[in-house]
């Protein structure tokens, strides 16, 4: 299992680690530093290295790449690997349904829209290298 993930995400890069909530923030060029050795026994960069020491008190000395790193490409439109619950309710008014009955609630229409097309980027990403 790899031990980090680096990923494009609406514009920006990050690198995060499975099962932790933080992670960092990376630029353009340091994700394609780790793309074009991604599949390669090449040792980790010594600022990622620095890095996940700091963000997640791990110690990747030693690691190769492709056992460590998993680099995810960008999608051709653009898309995240990540979701957003933007309302609160069921669409739904099925007469089998065994749920009481619930006020469909959440953002206004326009509002969705404001935050489909902001794309803001995930919460605790505290570290930004270079």
């Amino acid at each position: 299992m790899h031990q980090l993930i680096a990923s494009p995400y609406n514009g920006t890069f990050l690198i995060t680690r499975p099962g932790s909530e933080s992670g960092m923030r990376i630029s353009r060029t340091l994700y394609e530093e780790l793309a074009s050795t991604a599949e390669s026994s090449s040792p980790l960069p010594a600022w990622l290295l620095e890095h996940a020491r700091t963000a997640w008190s791990v110690d990747l000395a030693g690691a190769v790449m492709r056992d460590a790193v998993l680099v995810r490409p960008g999608t051709g439109l653009g898309y995240g690997r990540a979701t957003y619950e933007i309302n609160k309710g069921c669409n739904f008014n099925c007469e089998h349904c065994y749920l009481a009955e619930r006020k469909f609630e959440g953002l206004p229409w326009p509002d969705k829209v404001r935050l489909l097309h902001r794309g803001t980027a995930p919460r605790a990403f505290g570290v930004t290298p270079r």
